[in-house]
């Protein structure tokens, strides 16, 4: 039996043809797949400022989801141009774990700049349903006292299923 040049033709037609249909194509999602909420935006994004050496309940989860932070970003700021600072700031639970420390400092304004941390979290930093997310600042070294200096903040991230 031989195979004429019109089957061989049609047989790579049809396995161009396979191959284009079951292809894989770029997946599209935020974040992706079942561990997304459904019904309603899963995308939870705030922020704000708070003076150094304090702390402050940024949310609580609601029940039924949990909280996956994906990104921080902090500064350290001062209202006295010839003020120094270094400090940190950690977002902890309600049962008081830590979840994530930064360190912030901010040079006086004609030197360098100070250090303006910011995370990405490709896995997240995770919450669970219920929790409160808490944010808790501190100093480490301060030329002009605590009350000139404040660390604003946004965080980001996403609600998931548990």
């Amino acid at each position: 039996m031989q195979t004429s040049r019109f089957q061989i033709a049609l047989i790579a037609a049809m396995a161009v043809g396979l191959g284009y249909t079951i292809s894989s194509s770029s997946a599209v999602g935020y974040p992706a797949g079942a561990a997304v909420s459904t019904g309603s935006n899963p995308v939870v994004s705030f922020g704000g400022s708070l003076e150094v050496d304090s702390a402050l309940d940024l949310m609580t989860v609601p029940s039924g989801s949990d909280l996956v932070v994906t990104d921080v970003v902090l500064n350290l700021t001062s209202n006295n141009d010839g003020c120094k600072a270094s400090g940190f700031a950690r977002l902890v639970d309600d049962l008081g774990r830590n979840l994530g420390e930064f360190g912030v400092s901010r040079g006086e304004m004609h030197q360098t700049q100070g250090l303006d941390p910011s995370g990405h979290f490709v896995s997240g930093l995770p919450l669970e349903a219920g929790r409160t997310l808490r944010l808790e600042t501190g100093r480490h070294y301060s030329n002009c006292g605590a009350d000139h200096w404040q660390v604003r903040y946004t965080v980001s991230g996403y609600y998931a299923q548990p």
